[in-house]
């Protein structure tokens, strides 16, 4: 006989709480582009055999959406839904660092009432604005981003939230959820809330441009003509520094001196700082692929910081602070006149300001008003 949806969401007995979690291939438009069909897809299966294998036993592997999969977790199920993206991401990049892969995946998670469709031989489907909401966020989050909803992080029990990173940092548990933050997503009236997961020392935050449909069965986050897919930071990257303009809603540019012009989103400001119009900033240059690159983990001058001395000689001390280079940016210069010297291990607290490097022909960050702590 065959299924009636209908009937099937209109019955009472359809409708479950539960959470979903949704992964997808970044950039997997290009890969296909440049690279033969065997080795695309054999890519896809390593990384998709890696995903399920770190699957637990209470998540449901509801289908696979082409560069995507959708897994299902019952009710009371949302801590394990978020270790479930911790694990995945951190077999994902271990399998990439090893080389075995070559994608990366964004993830997205939410939680609620939605509708369970039988398929047949004890298949299911789900439906409704839960599952719209997490496929959405999954679209809006940069590679290896887990971006998960309020209700999921309320409902969650985060004190057993655990990444590999976060356990050798002795992270506190609600250091692995960032702050609320909001936005608009296709198909919602309202801006949506939601956390960014720390699952690794880097901070991930919301793509530039998603593209209207295309992967994860046409869901996508805000309608756009193009997909862009910056690249993730690693420590110790080249910060250039440039003027904010202005935000026109959650986007904005920055321009350097030497008229380059970048795209900026409020995710590129790390949590906890604010950037005005006008102010200048020390940013990471990520390739979008399109006319603009993307002025990505932008830090305004006269933030403040802690950091160590990592060298040091004589008047001249490097600090590292883990705040700026988990988001790829250099060590931090500092003109030490004190008679005090500076050690290997010292710490204190600065301002981020801007020194220039004849050598390097850029300006370079530098640590004003250094206090020792």
């Amino acid at each position: 006989m065959k299924m009636n949806i209908y009937e099937a969401i209109s019955s009472t007995d359809s409708e479950v709480e539960g959470t979903i979690l949704v992964m997808d291939i970044a950039d997997s438009t290009k890969m296909k582009e440049e690279t033969e069909e065997v080795g695309w897809l054999g890519n896809y299966a390593k990384a998709f055999d890696i995903i399920l294998q770190n699957i637990p036993e209470s998540g449901e592997v509801v289908k696979y959406l082409g560069d995507g999969i959708m897994v299902f977790f019952r009710e009371d199920e949302q801590t394990d839904a978020i270790n479930a993206a911790i694990r995945t991401q951190e077999a994902l990049e271990k399998a990439k660092e090893d080389k075995i892969i070559k994608v990366v995946f964004s993830t997205g998670v939410a939680s609620g009432k939605f509708w369970r469709v039988p398929l047949g031989n004890d298949r299911f489907d789900y439906l409704g604005q839960v599952v719209d909401k997490a496929f959405r966020l999954c679209s809006a989050a940069m590679p290896k981003a887990i971006f998960v909803d309020a209700d999921t992080v309320v409902a969650a029990n985060v004190t057993k939230v655990r990444s590999t990173v976060g356990s050798a940092l002795r992270r506190k548990p609600a250091e692995y959820v960032g702050k609320t933050a909001s936005i608009q997503l296709k198909g919602f009236a309202k801006l949506v809330e939601y956390h960014s997961v720390h699952w690794t020392g880097e901070q991930f935050g919301v793509k530039p441009s998603p593209s209207e449909g295309g992967a994860l069965d046409g869901r996508s986050a805000l309608p756009a003509k193009a997909r862009s897919l910056p690249q993730s930071t690693s420590d110790h990257e080249i910060s250039l520094i440039g003027k904010f303009t202005e935000w026109r809603g959650n986007s904005g540019r920055v321009r350097t001196e030497s008229g380059n012009e970048y795209f900026c989103h409020k995710g590129n400001v790390p949590e906890g700082l604010n950037v005005e119009a006008g102010q200048e900033v020390f940013f990471i240059e990520r390739p979008t692929g399109r006319e603009l690159p993307m002025a990505e983990h932008m830090v305004p001058l006269g933030a403040s910081f802690e950091g160590e001395v990592v060298d040091a000689h004589g008047k001249n001390v490097f600090l590292r602070s883990a705040a700026l280079s988990t988001l790829g940016h250099e060590n931090v210069y500092l003109f030490w006149e004190d008679e005090i010297i500076l050690k290997h291990g010292d710490r204190g607290t600065f301002y981020l300001g801007k020194g220039f490097s004849k050598q390097k022909n850029r300006y370079t960050l530098r640590a004003e008003g250094f206090e020792r702590l």
